[in-house]
Parts: structure tokens; sequence; C-alpha cells
């Protein structure tokens, strides 16, 4: 028996998947929504191991099939994309399926694919670019740096993959599973299942019944599983480019070199091969980025744009190998802070200036206390990702003059003659962003 048979033959990986989607469901407040046949996930949920029992012994004698499922339409990211609506008994099956051949991954994946894999992240990704940046600059004899950076997607990439019988991901898929356990082969059943994870016929919402060519749709863990291992290959050729810097998470790729002819040879590599598997790259996305810590001007190739940061996954990173929280993310913080402060001076103005200013910073604290039910959105980011010293200091200094201008009525920079910025942090309290960054990264 091949040994993801031998796995899914252990009733452990369903009871597990049912955790995970019982945790789920419970964080989106849709433990009660989810039925099958009438039974709420709760309820399957209250009968775990006998429902992990029975499904376990299902498909260790062959006998569980998935069924047709339902196309739907979400939006993520403002683009409309197809979601697959399975029952509540395929979803874990579907689930263990992905669990047991998971282990295997982790050593088939290149080191630099960060996507969808545990213990990786796109946080981790970032810093690997931020430590290559610091390395890069060290290892120069004046601290400079110079490099060559492009950032590329590819168009629409699970929407576009081929999973038709000939398509290039079942071989892959195969290599994989053979892998796996290189000493049995690939039961029917097991490929049958398989199959029809990445190629299930559903139900449109017009009541058509279909099966796609083209496209992994979105709604099972199977789905990354799929876009990591597509381009799988890609990640090991690249690898072998001397002194190529190169990242990719999902569709996003990024590449670094000193040298901008490799660059653009290792870019033509990528584009021959995101075209031998039927894919493509809209090369009016493409960023090409001359990167120092000056942002000079790239007099080499004018295809390179100077510049000293660039965001990718969220972050804003920085030539000097800082990380910053993306900039729109920041002003979203920012402005949630501001509106408290605004909100507290608004109703307390009938108090004395020192009872005011204890309750304007302490809405301040409660919004930036990890512990608080009122916490800012977001807030824990830059307790553990932003390691950007300067720019959190500046932070404190714009929330510290906002409850100043609060408390004295000047809305500018003379507001710290009325009220002191040293009498803010000292007398009243106020919190600062900079300083409980320091008390952790001390831990």
């Amino acid at each position: 028996m091949h040994i993801i048979e031998k796995r899914l033959s252990d009733p452990k990986l369903y009871l597990n998947e049912i955790d995970r989607l019982h945790q789920q469901l419970q964080k989106n407040h849709k433990l009660f929504d989810k039925k099958q046949n009438g039974a709420q996930f709760y309820q399957i949920s209250m009968q775990r191991k006998k429902i992990a029992k029975m499904l376990a012994q299902s498909v260790s004698q062959q006998e569980y099939e998935l069924t047709i499922c339902q196309q739907n339409w979400i939006d993520i990211a403002g683009k409309s994309q197809p979601l697959l609506s399975y029952p509540i008994t395929d979803r874990i099956v579907i689930g263990a399926l992905y669990q047991a051949i998971l282990p295997e991954t982790q050593t088939t994946f290149h080191e630099t694919l960060f996507s969808f894999i545990k213990g990786r992240s796109n946080y981790q990704a970032t810093k690997m670019i931020c430590e290559h940046l610091k390395n890069t600059s060290k290892n120069h004899p004046k601290g400079h740096l110079d490099l060559y950076v492009l950032k590329t997607d590819i168009c629409d990439y699970t929407n576009s993959i081929p999973i038709g019988p000939q398509a290039p991901i079942w071989g892959l898929l195969k290599s994989l599973i053979s892998y796996c356990d290189p000493s049995h082969e690939i039961s029917p059943y097991l490929w049958n299942l398989l199959s029809s994870v990445i190629r299930p016929s559903y139900y449109t919402p017009d009541g058509n019944l279909v099966e796609n060519f083209i496209g992994v749709a979105y709604g099972t863990q199977m789905t990354t599983l799929i876009a990591n291992l597509y381009l799988s290959k890609l990640d090991h050729q690249l690898s072998l480019i001397p002194d190529l810097f190169h990242i990719r998470y999902g569709d996003d790729i990024i590449l670094m070199h000193k040298n901008p002819d490799i660059l653009n040879s290792s870019y033509s590599l990528l584009k021959e091969f995101i075209h031998e598997y039927h894919l493509s790259i809209n090369p009016d996305k493409n960023q090409w980025i001359y990167l120092t810590k000056a942002g000079r001007p790239c007099s080499m190739n004018p295809l390179f744009c100077g510049k000293h940061e660039f965001d990718y996954l969220g972050f804003n990173i920085q030539s000097d190998g800082s990380l910053r929280i993306k900039k729109k993310y920041t002003h979203q913080f920012m402005k949630q802070v501001h509106s408290r402060i605004r909100s507290s001076a608004h109703l307390t103005k009938n108090l004395s200036l020192d009872e005011r200013a204890s309750a304007i910073c302490s809405a301040v604290n409660e919004a930036m206390r990890r512990e608080s039910p009122f916490i800012v959105k977001d807030l824990h980011r830059y307790y553990s990702q932003h390691d950007d010293r300067k720019q959190l200091k500046q932070m404190d200094r714009q929330i510290a003059l906002w409850v100043a201008q609060a408390l004295c009525g000047v809305y500018n920079q003379s507001a710290f003659r009325i009220i002191p910025y040293k009498k803010i942090r000292s007398e009243w309290h106020l919190p600062s962003l900079c300083h409980t960054r320091n008390l952790k990264s001390a831990r």
C-alpha cells in the first residue's frame, strides 16, 4: 500500500482536519452556517471521532468518492474569482489528502519558495531579502549597495494553469506522489481521488454540469499545493544561476543581481519556462529597479528606475535592509490612532488640562496595548515585523503632536511649545511604538 493511502487510513488525519475547520469557522462566525444534508457543521464536529473513523474506513476501503460540487463567485482583492463549494465531508477528505502529501513537499520545494508552506510566510520572505541587502552592503569595500532588481508576476496564475488530460501538472503530481513512496505504485483509486480534486465536476450557477481544462478553482487547500508545485522546477532552475537572488511567493517573483545583463538573461529563462508551461507574464507590470542607498538613477540601462526602497508582499523594503509596513497600511493605522485622540479630546473637553491629557493618553494606551479589547487593527505588526526604528520614532512624534494639538487647540508644530513633547511622555505616560518594539526585541 502506498504511504499516502496508509496515512489516509488513519482517523487522526481527519480528526485534525475537523479541528482545523472548526477553528476556522468559529473565527469567521460561521460555525452554525455550514450544513450538509440538514446537519450543521457544529453537529458533525461534536461527533468528530465517529465521523473521522467512518471517513478513514471509507477511504481505506476505496469506497469514498467526491460528490459534484457547486461553483460560486467571490471577490478577492478586487477580482472576481471562481470558488467551488464542497459538502463538509468532502472538505474534510480533501484536507486530509493535502495533509497526507504535505510532509514530502518540505524537501521537494526549493527554499526560495515561501507561499502556503508551514513555517514560511510573506514576512520571512521579506526578511530574507533584507538580510541579502545587508550582506551585499557588508561585502562591499565601501559599504555601498548597487543591485538590479526585477519584480514580476504571472497573469491570472491559478486560473491559467492547464489541467486537461495532457497538461504538465499531471506529470508533476505523479512525480511528487512517487517521491513520497518510491517503492509502491500509485493505485487507480488514489489517482482518481487526486484527479477529482484537481479537476472536479461542478454545477455552475446556471445549473450546467461542467469540468475545467484550464484553471484550478479556489475552495480547497490543494489549490495552494498545485500553485506551488506547478512552478517548482523554475525555482530550482533559477537557483543554478550564479549569484542570482530570487524568491517566489505564489505568482509573485523577485530577482536580484549585481549585473544587469545576468538579470536580463535570468528573466529570459523565466519567460521561456512560463511560456513552455502555458502561462504568461504581463510586461507592463514588471518593475525594473536600480537599488542604491541614495536612490541614484541608473546610467548603464534606462530600463531600470533608481530607487532606495520598494514594496513587496505587503511590506516596504529599505535599501539599508530595514523593513517597514507598506505605506497605505501605516496611513490606515495612524488614521485610527488619530481618530481615537480626537474622540477622547471631544469627550473630555470640560475637564482640566491634566485630566484631559491623562484621559487622552490612556485612550491611546488602550489602542496600543496588545491585551486590550480596544486595540487598533494590525498593531501587532509594528511590534513584531516593523524594524525601521527611525520611522517608528517619527510615528511616535506625530502621535504626541496630535495629543498636544488636541489639548491646546493649536494645530501646527507650535503645539509642542505650549505642551512639551517630554511632558506628554513622562507625566501623562503616552505609549511609544519604538520603545515597545525595542522591549520585544530584547526578550
